[in-house]
């Protein structure tokens, strides 16, 4: 993490204005301070919380005071530096040991490439199936903070999530926020595309829009979040065909024709294109598969609205 938005979010953690996600990224780290180093300071817990209190005092006081620089020795832990300020971050350690702001808070990247699918096992065991085009990271102390936070930068993603009452499992997609103790749900999110859904096919899932609860999803129920009207639905669906893209089926219902190119794009990594503004506007259900030849899908398409279609390589538009 770049030091610059490190030092945002200190003052947005201190200032009380932090969002969930960013919450937990600090306490996250202040909750793994010193673990996996092998200093005798940090493993008496007494020291260990002297330590990253006097730590908070001095951000606390550097945030209030303005920006600037200064590196406190306490000799009685004999370490180098440790202050985590506005205008750099250290880290408390033995002689002369200096940690950048990237070692102290880290992220795992995860993503999945057009045409792939990818499966995820995370540190607390919860199973993750990534479809095509997606990606998402979490905080490498994924299992040390008070939640288990996951960010979907963009995509869909298929979660089975391993139940743990004291800790729940937060997912930040767009705008919204799923969360659940242990449940199975999908979340569809990809800025190409109006709408943000998130279906339940076991357990509970509540569903908020920042600070605002649009609805608490039981099995086969599904929120659609819309980005441009800033308004949402809830309905009953066939929770089974939210998550058959694992198994190489997609099922489309009603999408738009961005929704419908961009499932050709990352399936199977040809582009659609609207011959005119018709086609643009129109609906389509249907269902895209890894056996049925291309031709075929295409032709099934067209039928929908007798609409027709050329094809140059891996370009197909339809008009």
């Amino acid at each position: 993490m770049k030091l610059k938005i490190f030092k945002k979010l200190l003052n947005r953690y201190h200032h009380q204005e932090a969002n969930e996600a960013e919450r937990e990224l600090v306490d996250s780290w202040y909750a793994s301070f010193g673990e996996d180093q092998d200093i005798e300071p940090l493993q008496d817990s007494t020291k260990k919380r002297e330590l990253r209190n006097s730590m908070h005092a001095h951000i606390t006081k550097k945030i209030n005071s303005g920006p600037g620089i200064r590196i406190r020795m306490i000799p009685y832990l004999k370490v180098a530096a440790v202050l985590l300020l506005i205008g750099t971050v250290a880290a408390y350690c033995y002689q002369n040991f200096f940690l950048p702001v990237e070692e102290l808070v880290k992220y795992t990247y995860v993503s999945a490439g057009q045409g792939k699918m990818k499966k995820l096992t995370l540190p607390d065991s919860s199973e993750l199936w990534l479809n095509a085009g997606s990606t998402l990271h979490y905080n490498a102390a994924f299992t040390k903070g008070k939640s288990r936070v996951i960010i979907l930068d963009r995509g869909e993603v298929f979660f089975e999530v391993k139940p743990d009452k004291n800790k729940p499992f937060i997912v930040h997609a767009a705008a919204l926020q799923t969360r659940v103790l242990g449940t199975s749900f999908n979340i569809r999110s990809y800025e190409e595309i109006d709408e943000v859904k998130v279906t339940v096919l076991t357990g509970r899932v509540q569903v908020n829009h920042k600070n605002k609860l649009l609805g608490v999803l039981l099995p086969g129920q599904e929120i659609v979040y819309h980005k441009k009207t800033d308004s949402a639905t809830t309905g009953s669906v066939n929770a089974s065909q939210s998550n058959a893209w694992i198994n190489g089926e997609t099922y489309l219902r009603q999408a738009s024709f961005n929704e419908l190119a961009l499932s050709f794009k990352n399936k199977y990594n040809i582009t659609l294109i609207a011959g005119n503004k018709a086609v643009k506007e129109y609906r389509y259900s249907i269902k895209l598969d890894q056996t049925t030849p291309i031709e075929h899908i295409v032709k099934a398409i067209c039928s929908i609205h007798q609409s027709k279609y050329r094809r140059h390589g891996d370009e197909i538009v339809i008009y």
